[in-house]
């Protein structure tokens, strides 16, 4: 006697379809990836106002120390006189590595311009107890997820979308290591997550018209609705 039988556990029926229905498309490796994001960035800014959000790693694993580049470059502008980045102090709370009084020691923030890039470098290693033995952490989500709280800067004289974007080729996210003296490890899906940010889009930042930009807009939305209506009507007669 032959019996066939298949049994799949995350095949879809009529029975489980709506259980289904909210479950991600990624593959466990896939959904293992970190991610590293800008968050709390307005939709555009205004001229002369400062720009503040976060950097966050979420779900790295193992994590001891870090570098990142951040890259702004401008439309128009001239970045580093027109735009630029202040330099950060360590974060008060949820910070990666946020476990002890010394574990901000380390963190190390810097600017510079080359050319028509503006770098913001966030730097920092865990080590809590002070005796060069590095400390691995996970990054979790609200928890200890926060890189820094960046703030840019923008003349008043400034015009023309902003970009941000990470510098994949630079970023080092490296586990701990016995001897101090060995090449760092990366973390774990370190590579697919720097492939992410290669082939990311930078992220765009425009610019809010000026008011008397934006009430000539509304009233050449006011003029077109009228003349809708308009025909509207005539077309009814």
């Amino acid at each position: 006697m032959l019996v066939r039988a298949r049994f799949d556990a995350a095949q879809t029926t009529p029975d489980n379809r709506k259980h289904w229905s909210n479950a991600d498309p990624l593959s466990a490796d896939a959904a293992a990836i970190p991610i590293l994001s800008i968050e709390g960035l307005p939709a555009a800014y205004v001229p002369g106002d400062p720009v503040t959000f976060d950097v966050t790693l979420v779900g790295a694993e193992n994590l001891a120390s870090y570098y990142i580049d951040l890259i702004l470059t401008a439309e128009s502008a001239t970045v580093g006189t027109d735009a630029w980045f202040d330099v950060p102090a360590p974060p008060d709370s949820q910070y990666v590595f946020f476990n002890g009084p010394n574990d901000t020691d380390n963190f190390w923030a810097a600017t510079a311009t080359f050319g028509l890039q503006h770098f913001l470098s966030l730097s920092d290693l865990h080590d809590p107890d002070g005796d060069g033995t590095l400390d691995p952490v996970d990054t979790v989500a609200g928890v200890n997820d926060l890189i820094a709280t960046v703030t840019l800067q923008t003349s008043p004289s400034l015009t023309g979308r902003l970009f941000l974007a990470f510098d994949a080729a630079t970023l080092e996210l490296d586990t701990h290591l016995e001897d101090p003296y060995e090449e760092p490890i990366p973390i774990p899906s370190f590579t697919e997550l720097q492939e992410t940010l290669a082939s990311a889009e930078p992220t765009e930042l425009p610019e809010i018209p000026e008011p008397s930009l934006l009430a000539l807009m509304a009233a050449g939305a006011a003029v077109a609705s009228l003349r809708r209506r308009r025909r509207s009507i005539t077309r009814s007669a």
